[in-house]
């Protein structure tokens, strides 16, 4: 569910500039589908000169009074897994439509909080990150099965998929995971980017098989990054609490977005 407003009447220490929002506004992609405001990026991309002031000028009126700053619901809609076969819809994968001025803010934000996050994200995750990619993980695997035929070293290796581990991004868990890491400016932009709520489509509506498997689908969080955090805030809490070896696992890991593999050299201290 979207979270709470904060119930904040006051201005922000550092507001969003028209210049960010306009460089946020370049950055979007043709030929996305709009979201529920039927708004195309390509209006907002080639018309930022004129749209990015008075859009910075609305948002940060509405962070200083209160004023509710609706950025749209987004629609959600459920497609079928490509590996899975036709038939009833017992696995689904989730699409997200946002409106564009939603996402432009969310390159703002992402561009505030990216060195904050880079420094709390493991050096071992690749996803989502800057010259960062699954080349990385292929590489350290590889490696390690050379050292393993060279020197003829036994490694064992635990594969955990982290979206199936914490199913999904709790967003009231997910704010306190921010509060350290972040300032009360950028944890406010957050909060405003988590008030989205996602209805499904009336196609999925429609659909009677397909609305059952929406209803228990989990909660989407629209960025990746807020996923990374949270799940390696997970993973520190489990580690430190539950898991007893001898052995620093965490500093051993091979991991791309939610898929992390734990290396090690002997089978008793794999968890």
């Amino acid at each position: 569910m979207p979270v709470a407003a904060d119930g904040l009447t006051r201005s922000i220490k550092n507001p969003i500039t028209t210049y960010e929002l306009e460089r946020a506004f370049r950055r979007l992609r043709n030929g996305r589908a709009p979201g529920p405001d039927s708004t195309p990026a390509e209006l907002l991309k080639y018309g930022s000169e004129l749209l990015a002031q008075p859009l910075t000028n609305i948002i940060n009126h509405g962070l200083a009074t209160g004023d509710s700053i609706h950025l749209g619901d987004g629609i959600l809609l459920g497609l079928p897994q490509p590996i899975m076969p036709a038939g009833q819809f017992a696995s689904l994968r989730s699409i997200v439509l946002l409106n564009s001025i939603r996402k432009a803010i969310s390159l703002v934000v992402l561009r505030r909080i990216f060195p904050k996050v880079e420094r709390f994200l493991s050096p071992h995750q690749s996803g989502f990150r800057p010259s960062r990619n699954t080349t990385d993980t292929v590489w350290a695997h590889r490696w390690i099965a050379a050292r393993a035929q060279r020197y003829r070293e036994r490694f064992y290796i635990l594969g955990i998929d982290l979206s199936r581990a914490f199913d999904t991004v709790n967003r009231d868990k997910l704010l306190p995971v921010l509060d350290p890491l972040l300032d009360d400016n950028e944890v406010r932009l957050i909060r405003l980017l988590l008030r989205t709520h996602c209805s499904p489509s009336d196609s999925a509506i429609a659909c009677s098989h397909l609305s059952r498997a929406i209803q228990v689908l989990p909660e989407v969080i629209h960025c990746p990054v807020f996923f990374l955090l949270f799940t390696l805030k997970q993973l520190y809490e489990t580690y430190a609490s539950q898991l007893n070896v001898p052995h620093d696992l965490l500093a051993d890991m091979i991991v791309y977005a939610d898929d992390a593999d734990f290396v090690c050299q002997s089978a008793e201290i794999v968890p």
